[in-house]
This record gives C-alpha cells, structure tokens and sequence, in this order.
C-alpha cells in the first residue's frame, strides 16, 4: 500500500503501476469524484461514477445500482476509472475487474476523519455498533432511527470489504 497526499501523486502511483482499470473508493464526501475526475484526465481516461447508474430517492444504494447497463457501458473500455461508494461490491456485482483501487481518506488534524465509523474492531459486533449509532442519532433527531441508510449501508460495506485496508494506494485528504 502506497500512502500520497496529493492527487498528482496518486496519478503518478498509478502510471508506475501500469493501471488501466482504476476504482476510487471511500466514504460519501470525502472527495472521490474530485478525485477521479482528476485521474480520469490525466490519464485520459474514460469515468463512470457509479452515481450515474443509480435508481434515485430509493432508500437504498447496492440494490438499486444497474448492474446490466454498466456492465456494458465499460464493456468497450480497456482502461478506464471508475468512483463510487461501496465500490468492490458494485464491481463484483457487475462482474467488473479493476487493476488498482485508490481510497480516499480524509483527514483532520493529522488523523483518518472517519476511523471510528469504518474500521471497526472485527471483533466487536457490527450489530451492536449500529444499534448505538441508531441511538445516538434518535436522541439528535428527536424521534426513532430504525436504519442510518446510506451511513448504514457504507459502515456495512466497510465492516465487510475493508477497502482502506485493501487499496493499493491511500489518499489522504486534508480537511482545512
């Protein structure tokens, strides 16, 4: 695993690597279509922002992704980047093959902004992790959380994927 702090170090990580197929990887707002938008054009590559595939205000993000119409959207395409939330398991889903994956990190005062919600203890429950954050998101909202949607889905994916553990190279983005 590679560690950059900046995007044209990613991009160059990403030639010395001889990528063709590149996924960009991380939490919701931490700069993964900044990310790749920049990647895509230096490396004159075409994007697909798993976003555009999605079936919008469905509650939901794995199972609302079209899975067929991206499969053949990439079909023609011998390199290419690809950006989204849970982004191993879309690619699975679709039966696509990336050669490297970049996660995004961002960080605050010199540490990873969202440790505590994706790198669980493996050994602690995840159940018991989500009832305490549908808790504490009760008490700020005033009423009864059953599900964090989106949150919930992204700390599922995480618990299960490990991306941040996985990626070929880490970008740490600074929040000011």
């Amino acid at each position: 695993m590679i560690e950059v702090a900046t995007p044209d170090a990613v991009v160059e990580a990403l030639r010395s690597a001889n990528a063709r197929r590149i996924g960009i990887d991380g939490i919701d707002g931490c700069g993964k279509s900044t990310l790749a938008r920049v990647v895509a054009v230096k490396l004159q590559r075409r994007l697909f922002t798993l976003d555009d595939y999605l079936e919008k205000d469905k509650g939901g993000f794995l199972e609302f992704i079209d899975y067929s119409r991206l499969r053949s959207d990439v079909s023609a395409e011998d390199a290419c980047v690809f950006e989204g939330v849970c982004l191993l398991h879309v690619l699975r889903r679709a039966e696509l093959v990336i050669d490297a994956l970049v996660y995004v990190k961002r960080r605050h005062l010199g540490l990873w902004a969202d440790e505590r919600e994706l790198d669980l203890d493996l050994n602690e429950p995840l159940e018991d992790f989500l009832k305490n954050e549908r808790e504490l998101t009760a008490m700020v909202a005033g009423e009864a959380v059953t599900d964090l949607g989106l949150a919930e889905e992204v700390i599922r994916y995480h618990h299960a994927a490990r991306p941040h553990n996985s990626a070929h190279i880490v970008y740490f983005r600074d929040e000011h």
